[in-house]
């Protein structure tokens, strides 16, 4: 893991990015749950990118976002018609994923 400092239409983004291996998904899923939790932001003002992951990873931060005010975004990029390879060129969009769950207890 290692942080960096993003910076988008003159405004500075603080970014963490996160390698693992699919073996780790609890461990990201805590890890992402920790910086909801200890960040100095305001909970609405993170966003979980979850682009560049493994299903596993994505699965991870998924359960991780389950809480009120807790958002995910994947960026949408054009992609080749015969390979389906990701063009460098073109636009990039981001989609926002902002799940609110409805969870229920058996009786």
């Amino acid at each position: 893991m290692y942080n960096s400092v993003a910076s988008c239409l003159g405004t500075i983004y603080e970014t963490t990015s996160i390698h693992s291996s699919h073996s780790e998904t609890l461990k990201v899923w805590l890890l992402v749950d920790e910086i909801f939790e200890g960040s100095p932001y305001k909970v609405e003002n993170i966003m979980s990118d979850i682009t560049p992951g493994t299903k596993l990873m994505t699965l991870a931060i998924g359960l991780a976002c389950l809480e009120p005010k807790r958002t995910m975004q994947y960026i949408v990029a054009g992609r080749h018609p015969l390979t389906g390879e990701v063009l460098r060129e073109g636009r990039r969009v981001p989609i926002l994923v902002d799940v609110d769950p409805y969870l229920y207890q058996q009786e």
